[in-house]
């Protein structure tokens, strides 16, 4: 009961954190809250011995492509790189770009479109990273309500981040616990993602149809956006062949997919480092991108790893999971884990869920909840508890019950479809 205890009220403790606390202020320095406690509950788990540590050293240092450490790696790689697509104005660029005079309606899809691709090649939370307050502050300027346009970019960054494997931390790491290499990965979740991405998106047109049929001309964004043009091709360049070597790596045999990601990402490094010298540019600007990496990841997927592993060490993961009907497992195991996303957040859940699904095809379910499961409510995703902080920054505040209305409506039918595409794809 001890270990139950602790995951219980570590997850409690957490929730509580991120909806009464979100950021800690120890003088100077801000950090955010939503690791400390998940980080204590693992200290105390080791503490009372519930995980032996050679057992937590065994799984961390593991070869097997399941070991947290090698997925922050190659999450931490890819975001660096998105990261400095940001920096050198990408983002903001392409945005300012698709705000031209065509109506609300025509300013949604091209929105929809614009996250939509990005976030498949990027990051979800840096593409909401950068269009939230571009769109807080759009609609400031336009006299429009923002909030169709904030929930259709938070949906479209959630939706179409389940294509790849890269696109979200919790895919890498449910995959991996499946033994799934790029390739296989988007065999399996094309379907899946086109089908959760169309209805996303006719739920937010049917959702939002008497704001947008509203007869408003929106005038191109005047303000001009600094364009770091050697640096965008160059980090495209590396983006877009990183992606390419870890389609190419599913066919060889012992090439992990962090080597590659890692390789790029310092790869890219090693170039800007070689531009900012020829400019004669300041230093400290090399390593902005590595900078606004979102560090509190680490300890946060590592401590919940800790916990996870403590449970299933003690038999509890097994007792969990023989409470989940064998029957109809995709839509049981995802429905539950879409609820569970909710309960604990996507990335404990996912955390959980590598290890009581009992087949693959319940872990793609749950890999399909853990990116819809971030529309249900604001604390469903560390995206979603960074984006509503981003919109209360620009005075736009989203009331949990708007959000939880809006969401519902579009993240059910979506996680339905996927569902059923996921039966026609396995």
């Amino acid at each position: 009961m001890g270990v139950i205890v602790i995951a219980v009220c570590t997850v409690v403790l957490f929730i509580l954190s991120v909806l009464l606390k979100p950021e800690i202020k120890i003088g100077k320095i801000k950090f955010d809250s939503f690791f400390v406690f998940p980080l204590l509950g693992a200290i105390l788990v080791l503490a009372c011995g519930f995980l032996p540590l050679k057992n937590l050293g065994a799984a961390l240092f593991s070869k097997g492509e399941m070991n947290p450490l090698k997925i922050l790696v190659l999450f931490f790689s890819m975001t660096a790189m998105s990261l400095y697509l940001d920096e050198a104005g990408f983002f903001r660029y392409l945005a300012a770009k698709s705000a031209g005079n065509s109506g609300k309606l025509g300013f949604f899809i091209r929105i929809y479109a614009l996250v939509s691709i990005l976030t498949i090649f990027t990051s979800n939370d840096i593409v909401i990273l950068t269009f939230t307050p571009f769109l807080c502050a759009y609609a400031k300027r336009r006299g429009i309500s923002p909030f169709p346009y904030l929930m259709m970019e938070f949906v479209a960054a959630n939706t179409w981040s389940m294509l790849f494997i890269v696109g979200n931390p919790t895919n890498i790491y449910i995959a991996a616990s499946i033994g799934a290499d790029f390739y296989h990965y988007l065999k399996i979740m094309f379907l899946p993602a086109i089908a959760a991405g169309v209805v996303s998106f006719l739920a937010l047109l049917l959702l939002f149809k008497n704001e947008l049929k509203e007869r408003v001309e929106l005038t191109p964004v005047e303000e001009s956006i600094a364009l770091d043009k050697s640096l965008v091709w160059v980090s495209l360049a590396a983006l877009g062949l990183c992606v390419l070597a870890l389609v190419v790596s599913s066919f060889l045999p012992r090439v992990q997919m962090w080597y590659i990601s890692l390789g790029f990402a310092l790869l890219l490094t090693v170039i800007v480092a070689i531009v900012r010298l020829v400019r004669r540019e300041k230093a400290k600007y090399l390593f902005a991108a590595y900078k606004r990496l979102p560090y509190a990841i680490a300890p946060f997927l590592v401590s919940m790893f800790v916990i996870v592993l403590a449970l299933k060490e003690q038999g509890i993961t097994a007792k969990i999971a023989a409470l989940i009907p064998e029957e109809g497992e995709i839509f049981s195991y995802g429905g539950i884990s879409y609820l569970a996303a909710n309960l604990l957040n996507n990335i404990p859940m996912s955390v959980l869920f590598a290890e009581i699904c009992p087949t693959a095809e319940a872990k793609f379910a749950a890999i399909i909840s853990s990116n819809l499961g971030a529309l249900l409510t604001p604390v469903g995703a560390l995206a979603g508890i960074m984006f509503t902080k981003i919109t209360a920054s620009y005075g736009e505040e989203i009331k949990v019950g708007k959000f939880i209305l809006a969401g519902a409506a579009v993240s059910i039918p979506a996680l339905a479809a996927a569902l059923g595409a996921l039966l026609i794809s396995l």
